[in-house]
C-alpha cells in the first residue's frame, strides 16, 4: 500500500485534469451521454474512467439510477466534487494570472529566472530585485 502526505494507504491512479473535468461534466450534466458529449469523448471512455477511478477508491462517486432519472453523486462524490471544482477552478485562475506576464517581455525569456511568485513578479520586477539573469558557474 502507498501512503499518501495524510498518511491515508491506498492506491490512486494518477488523476489528471481530465478526469475531474469529466466528473464536473457529469455532476452538471446529469447523465454520461450528456457529459461526453460536453468534453469531446464517447460515452464509453468517459464511463471506464470514471468506473477506474470509482475502483480505485474503493466507492462510488454517483448513484446511477438509470432510464431518465440519470446520475447523482453519493455523500463521498459529494466532497470530491466539491474539491474538483475548486481545484479546476484554481487551475483557471493560474492560466489566466499568466496572461499579463505578456507585457513584460522581458520575463518571457528562457535565461531569466525568478526569485519569488508570478503575481510579485507582475508588479515592478526590476526593481524588486525579484528576477535576474542566471549567474555563470
Amino acid at each position: 500500500m502507498d501512503a499518501t502526505p495524510s498518511g491515508v494507504t491506498g492506491h490512486v491512479r494518477s488523476v489528471e485534469f481530465r478526469h475531474l473535468e469529466y466528473l464536473l461534466a457529469i455532476y452538471e450534466g446529469k447523465n454520461f451521454r450528456k457529459a461526453a458529449e460536453r468534453v469531446y469523448r464517447s460515452q464509453l471512455a468517459v464511463s471506464q474512467q470514471v468506473r477506474a477511478l470509482e475502483d480505485d477508491i474503493e466507492f462510488p462517486i454517483f448513484v446511477r439510477a438509470g432510464g431518465r432519472n440519470g446520475v447523482s453523486p453519493t455523500a463521498p462524490g459529494q466532497l470530491i466534487l466539491n474539491r474538483a471544482g475548486k481545484i479546476m477552478k484554481e487551475r483557471h485562475e493560474v492560466f489566466a494570472m499568466a496572461l499579463p506576464l505578456k507585457s513584460f517581455p522581458l520575463l518571457r525569456h528562457p535565461s531569466i529566472q525568478c526569485k519569488s511568485s508570478a503575481y510579485a513578479a507582475t508588479t515592478q520586477p526590476r526593481r524588486a530585485g525579484l528576477c535576474h539573469p542566471p549567474t555563470a558557474t
